[in-house]
């Protein structure tokens, strides 16, 4: 039987909060505009520089695709206490270590070596000194 769910939920905190997403998987397209930033390394892994998931998480294209998969964010406020959504935290820069975690697990999740390895190493690499599996793009 395939591990395969329509959507994946995660839990995270940040600043204090304890947020809870779903998202739908990344399709393919949105996939592999990812993986065209990849480098491949000496042992044969792929890993995205900070610099180039910078690039990716700043890019419209990348913006939109990941806006409509997000099914459900709740739990981030701010010092107001006031809810935030995920389309509002995508556009500040205040955020922009959270929205590169959830990208690392929203692209973990939509491969399926990626979700075979989850539990491991992980799949993606983000900036990271030892660079770590990834699917070849």
């Amino acid at each position: 039987m395939s591990g395969f769910t329509k959507t994946v939920k995660e839990q995270t905190t940040f600043d204090g909060d304890t947020i809870n997403y779903e998202f739908k998987r990344l399709k393919k397209p949105t996939v592999l505009y990812i993986a065209k930033h990849a480098e491949q390394q000496e042992d044969g892994t792929y890993q995205i520089t900070q610099e180039k998931m910078f690039d990716i998480v700043n890019s419209d294209e990348f913006n939109n695709a990941l806006v409509e998969s997000i099914v459900k964010f709740d739990g981030l406020k701010d010092a107001e206490g006031q809810a935030l959504n995920f389309s509002d935290i995508i556009q500040e820069m205040y955020f922009v270590e959270l929205v590169t975690e959830m990208v690392q697990k929203i692209m973990t999740a939509s491969t399926v070596q990626g979700e075979m390895e989850k539990n491991s190493a992980g799949s993606l690499s983000v900036g990271s000194q030892e660079p770590t599996p990834t699917p070849a793009p």
